[in-house]
């Protein structure tokens, strides 16, 4: 049993859109210390431009020039809500 009640993430990007993967695909995958990993047992989340971005003109423009630079930021932060 988890020591917290609860947990929460927040996400904060420069980035406009994000790809999210539940895992829901995963049986019986060979993970890390020969664990292996079952359907939900992860999540991953991918801050990005929107993916069809060149193909529409109402959605930030993702071309670079030559000679521009590219950054992204993404923070993840994580909080908990500790039992009594």
């Amino acid at each position: 049993m988890s020591q917290y009640q609860s947990f929460f993430m927040s996400v904060s990007s420069n980035q406009e859109g994000f790809q999210l993967y539940t895992g829901n695909y995963v049986r019986f995958t060979p993970g890390k210390e020969g664990r292996w990993y079952q359907q939900n047992e992860g999540i991953c989340i991918e801050t990005q431009s929107f993916p069809d971005s060149p193909n529409q003109e109402s959605f930030p423009s993702v071309v670079l020039q030559p000679g521009e630079q590219y950054e992204a930021r993404t923070v993840y932060a994580f909080y908990n809500n500790m039992k009594k």
